[in-house]
């Protein structure tokens, strides 16, 4: 057997590869371009686009090298230039396939997606070009399988058999994923659920569900699927005030006393804001827990991606956590708890990214009325509970020491919910000394009534003797 028989004969091998994910390819690709609803057949699609792919850039590697050695001899420049410039622009069309799989379809990458269907349909164009080039300059006398000789019936065949065992591999998956069921719960983690604030089950709150009801906590405990993708803003995060909404020492020690006092379900009202899962998964109730206790999600998420992210409507801005909430659209296996599900999920959300960016950048976030579905500054004074709230907060700072009832005169620097609070506390607290000043007099502020809490801002602190 000489070189070029030899070379022919890898190529024979290779081609039923190649010729099968290529023609998957095409069709694939060109299914996802004309269909832009979101549907799990799309998702899919996508997928299968990938994995053909994938084993696409492998064959086309190896076809390149061996067809160039078995054809180098020949004089055909023309066909020969086409050849390999069409191969260079098949590897780069591979190349920016391969980063959108890797990376997802993101808005900095926009360059890439665009390139890869210009590449692709010029690589496409010039390959058919080099294959009538060929067939053109060849003996026309000749059978189909001597003008293409490593194209034989043998590999036709095998491409054939290839295309119609994935097909319905696909079509297998495709309705197996149809039957998949996450199983959701309306039902609270509390178990029993106490509506001591009405018929609603948020209220104080004036949080809605989509389907007024609780929520799976699969569906808004899932900050960690989120860092994966999204890691630089999942770092902002972390460090962030949001994050510490409901770990933070002052809020823990405050909605704990007021849960000892007014019963747990009382912290629904704070809940809403300082730790959303605790609220809409029903864990505000007893038997359940919240956000200022250690070693649940509610704790260590605070306010986390969903909270914000998750959100479809603004309701008004006459109450606290005014919002309406509800999970994204789902993706494939949404919810999954097996890792290699959970990939498919992600590696679908990665691929057809314009549902997720729909339901995670609705147009009202970013907008002052978003924020102050939590945010109001004056809201909160008239909900049943403010007195309790401007008490707790008052008698658990952690900026000041109080004043004892026999009127110590211990130095004391107030919160601005202390300060709401002035007119109730002990006499003891009604001055508070400042530090000498250079020439050894002594200065004193008078305690802000609640009359002018608005107008005054807070003094800085004074140094403790």
């Amino acid at each position: 057997m000489n070189k070029q028989e030899l070379f022919l004969l890898l190529e024979r091998k290779v081609n039923g590869v190649l010729w099968s994910s290529l023609l998957l390819l095409i069709t694939t690709g060109y299914v996802g371009l004309l269909i832009h609803q979101h549907s799990n057949f799309v998702l899919w699609n996508s997928i299968l686009h990938s994995m053909a792919g994938t084993v696409f850039v492998t064959a086309i590697l190896y076809f390149g090298v061996v067809h160039f050695r078995r054809t180098l001899g020949f004089r055909r420049p023309m066909t020969f230039v086409m050849g390999i410039f069409g191969w260079i622009l098949l590897i780069a069309a591979c190349y920016t396939g391969l980063h959108l799989m890797l990376k997802g379809r993101t808005e900095a990458d926009e360059l890439f997606y665009y390139s890869h269907i210009i590449l692709v349909s010029l690589s496409l164009l010039i390959t058919v070009v080099h294959i009538l080039a060929y067939y053109v300059v060849a003996a026309k006398n000749q059978k189909l399988n001597e003008y293409f000789p490593s194209l034989d019936h043998a590999v036709r065949k095998v491409i054939g058999k290839g295309i119609v065992a994935i097909g319905g591999v696909f079509m297998l998956v495709y309705l197996g994923s149809q039957l998949y069921d996450p199983k959701y719960t309306t039902s609270p983690v509390a178990g029993t659920y106490q509506y001591d604030y009405g018929d609603h089950p948020f209220r104080p709150s004036q949080t809605e569900t989509y389907h007024n009801t609780f929520i799976d906590t699969r569906q808004i405990a899932i900050s960690s699927e989120c860092a994966i993708c999204h890691q630089d803003i999942a770092q902002q995060w972390a460090d962030s005030t949001h994050k510490k909404a409901a770990s933070d020492p002052t809020y823990v020690r405050n909605i704990n006393l007021l849960a000892s006092k007014k019963g747990i379900s009382a912290t629904r009202y704070c809940e809403g804001c300082h730790a959303p899962i605790a609220l809409l998964v029903g864990a505000l109730s007893p038997g359940g827990f919240h956000g200022g206790q250690p070693d649940t999600h509610a704790n260590r998420e605070g306010v986390n991606c969903l909270s914000c992210h998750g959100i479809q409507s603004i309701e008004h801005l006459k109450g606290n956590a005014s919002y309406r909430f509800g999970p994204a659209t789902a993706y494939l296996f949404e919810g999954a708890e097996n890792e290699a599900l959970k990939a498919i999920n992600r590696l679908s959300i990665r691929l057809k990214p314009a549902q997720h960016k729909a339901d995670m950048a609705r147009d009202f976030i970013g907008k002052s009325e978003f924020c102050a579905t939590c945010s109001s500054p004056t809201d909160w004074l008239n909900a049943p509970i403010a007195l309790v709230l401007a008490m707790t907060i008052s008698v658990m700072s952690v900026e000041g020491v109080l004043m004892t009832r026999s009127g110590a005169a211990t130095p004391c620097r107030r919160s601005m919910a202390s300060r709401l609070w002035r007119s109730r506390e002990p006499r003891g607290c009604s001055t508070q000394s400042r530090p000498s000043s250079s020439d050894g007099s002594t200065s004193r502020r008078r305690a802000s009534g609640w009359s002018s809490r608005v107008s005054r801002q807070p003094s800085s602190r004074p140094n403790s003797r």
